[in-house]
Protein backbone atom coordinates (compact mmCIF):
# COMPACT_ATOMS: atom_id res chain seq x y z
CA UNK A 1 0.00 0.00 0.00
CA UNK A 2 1.21 3.47 -0.84
CA UNK A 3 0.40 6.33 1.52
CA UNK A 4 0.77 10.05 0.96
CA UNK A 5 0.23 12.31 3.98
CA UNK A 6 -0.69 15.99 3.88
CA UNK A 7 -1.11 18.15 6.97
CA UNK A 8 -3.90 20.45 5.87
CA UNK A 9 -5.70 23.59 6.91
CA UNK A 10 -8.81 22.25 5.17
CA UNK A 11 -10.14 19.92 2.50
CA UNK A 12 -13.38 20.34 0.60
CA UNK A 13 -14.80 17.63 -1.66
CA UNK A 14 -17.91 16.96 -3.68
CA UNK A 15 -18.67 13.62 -5.35
CA UNK A 16 -19.56 14.25 -8.98
CA UNK A 17 -19.85 11.05 -11.06
CA UNK A 18 -19.69 7.31 -10.64
CA UNK A 19 -16.19 6.03 -11.41
CA UNK A 20 -16.55 2.28 -10.72
CA UNK A 21 -19.37 -0.26 -10.74
CA UNK A 22 -18.64 -1.14 -7.12
CA UNK A 23 -18.58 2.01 -5.03
CA UNK A 24 -19.55 3.44 -1.69
CA UNK A 25 -23.05 4.77 -1.36
CA UNK A 26 -23.27 8.52 -1.10
CA UNK A 27 -24.73 9.97 2.06
CA UNK A 28 -25.17 13.46 3.43
CA UNK A 29 -21.96 12.83 5.40
CA UNK A 30 -19.70 11.87 2.49
CA UNK A 31 -21.16 13.39 -0.68
CA UNK A 32 -19.97 16.93 -0.04
CA UNK A 33 -18.00 18.13 2.93
CA UNK A 34 -15.38 20.49 4.28
CA UNK A 35 -13.06 19.35 7.08
CA UNK A 36 -10.61 21.71 8.75
CA UNK A 37 -7.30 21.08 10.53
CA UNK A 38 -6.64 17.44 9.67
CA UNK A 39 -4.21 14.87 8.37
CA UNK A 40 -5.18 13.95 4.82
CA UNK A 41 -4.10 10.41 3.91
CA UNK A 42 -4.12 9.33 0.28
CA UNK A 43 -4.19 5.50 0.12
CA UNK A 44 -3.44 3.38 -2.93
CA UNK A 45 -4.56 -0.10 -1.91
CA UNK A 46 -2.95 -3.01 -3.68
CA UNK A 47 -3.90 -6.62 -4.12
CA UNK A 48 -2.94 -8.62 -0.99
CA UNK A 49 -2.88 -5.57 1.32
CA UNK A 50 -5.41 -7.03 3.78
CA UNK A 51 -2.63 -8.24 6.06
CA UNK A 52 -1.15 -4.72 6.26
CA UNK A 53 -4.05 -2.96 7.99
CA UNK A 54 -2.38 -2.80 11.42
CA UNK A 55 0.87 -1.48 9.93
CA UNK A 56 -1.02 1.19 8.00
CA UNK A 57 -2.92 2.23 11.13
CA UNK A 58 0.38 2.50 13.02
CA UNK A 59 1.88 4.69 10.26
CA UNK A 60 -1.16 6.98 10.29
CA UNK A 61 -1.08 7.24 14.09
CA UNK A 62 2.66 7.93 14.04
CA UNK A 63 2.31 10.81 11.58
CA UNK A 64 -0.80 12.21 13.28
CA UNK A 65 1.03 12.19 16.62
CA UNK A 66 4.03 14.02 15.17
CA UNK A 67 1.92 16.82 13.71
CA UNK A 68 -0.67 16.74 16.53
CA UNK A 69 -3.61 16.10 14.20
CA UNK A 70 -6.89 15.19 15.84
CA UNK A 71 -8.79 14.46 12.61
CA UNK A 72 -7.96 12.04 9.79
CA UNK A 73 -9.34 12.21 6.26
CA UNK A 74 -8.91 8.98 4.26
CA UNK A 75 -8.79 9.50 0.51
CA UNK A 76 -8.70 6.32 -1.62
CA UNK A 77 -6.39 7.30 -4.46
CA UNK A 78 -5.39 4.56 -6.89
CA UNK A 79 -3.21 6.98 -8.82
CA UNK A 80 -0.12 6.57 -6.60
CA UNK A 81 1.58 4.24 -9.11
CA UNK A 82 0.85 0.78 -7.83
CA UNK A 83 1.38 -2.55 -9.53
CA UNK A 84 -1.92 -4.34 -9.02
CA UNK A 85 -4.83 -2.56 -7.35
CA UNK A 86 -7.10 -4.40 -4.95
CA UNK A 87 -10.66 -4.98 -6.06
CA UNK A 88 -13.17 -2.31 -5.08
CA UNK A 89 -14.81 -4.58 -2.49
CA UNK A 90 -11.45 -5.42 -0.87
CA UNK A 91 -10.41 -1.75 -0.94
CA UNK A 92 -13.64 -0.66 0.75
CA UNK A 93 -13.24 -3.41 3.37
CA UNK A 94 -9.68 -2.28 4.12
CA UNK A 95 -10.81 1.34 4.40
CA UNK A 96 -13.56 0.26 6.82
CA UNK A 97 -11.06 -1.63 8.97
CA UNK A 98 -8.56 1.23 9.01
CA UNK A 99 -11.33 3.66 9.98
CA UNK A 100 -12.44 1.46 12.89
CA UNK A 101 -8.93 0.80 14.19
CA UNK A 102 -7.82 4.43 14.21
CA UNK A 103 -10.15 5.27 17.12
CA UNK A 104 -9.97 8.94 16.19
CA UNK A 105 -12.20 11.37 14.35
CA UNK A 106 -12.04 9.83 10.85
CA UNK A 107 -13.67 11.05 7.65
CA UNK A 108 -13.81 9.12 4.39
CA UNK A 109 -13.88 10.55 0.93
CA UNK A 110 -16.18 8.13 -0.96
CA UNK A 111 -14.57 5.29 -2.91
CA UNK A 112 -15.55 4.83 -6.55
CA UNK A 113 -16.54 8.40 -7.40
CA UNK A 114 -14.95 11.16 -9.42
CA UNK A 115 -14.59 14.08 -7.08
CA UNK A 116 -14.09 17.79 -7.20
CA UNK A 117 -11.78 18.70 -4.34
CA UNK A 118 -9.41 21.30 -3.01
CA UNK A 119 -7.17 21.51 0.02
CA UNK A 120 -4.58 23.79 1.51
CA UNK A 121 -1.40 22.25 2.86
CA UNK A 122 0.32 23.70 5.93
CA UNK A 123 3.78 23.93 4.33
CA UNK A 124 6.07 22.88 7.20
CA UNK A 125 8.76 20.15 7.11
CA UNK A 126 6.29 17.38 8.08
CA UNK A 127 3.35 18.65 6.02
CA UNK A 128 4.03 16.20 3.18
CA UNK A 129 5.24 12.67 3.84
CA UNK A 130 4.97 9.34 2.04
CA UNK A 131 5.18 5.74 3.13
CA UNK A 132 5.06 2.32 1.49
CA UNK A 133 3.70 -0.47 3.68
Amino acid sequence: MHLLFKHIDYIYWKAKKKATKEREELTEENKERKIEQALLVYLAIEDKDEDKIDKVVNEILDVSEKIKAEKIVLFPFIHLFIDKPASPSVSMHILDEISKKLEMEVYRIPFGWYKEYEYRSKGHPLSTLSRRV
